[in-house]
């Protein structure tokens, strides 16, 4: 399986989703005892760096691409990298 810019930008925009209904439901769930404010604030601040860390993967792909060339493979970009075994 490949992941390309598409596919990975289809996750950024699924962990924005997440993050929004956590940042509105959070407080509900906090108040009323099916969640701890620490756990609710843990779960936001580790879906925030998911989200970063993917843009940061997003961007690096889409500069490798931009260069033509993924680094080492000497063959064309094709938007497709980090195949699984």
């Amino acid at each position: 399986m490949a992941i390309d810019v598409g596919t990975l930008e289809a996750h950024i925009k699924c962990v924005r989703r997440e993050l929004a209904l956590r940042r509105n439901a959070s407080p509900r769930w906090v108040k009323s005892g099916r969640m701890k404010e620490a756990e609710a604030v843990r779960e936001i601040e580790t879906m925030e760096a998911v989200l970063e860390t993917l843009q940061t993967v997003v961007g690096a792909l889409k500069i490798t691409l931009d260069k033509g060339l993924l680094e080492g493979s000497g063959e064309p970009a094709t938007g497709s990298v980090l195949k699984g075994e």
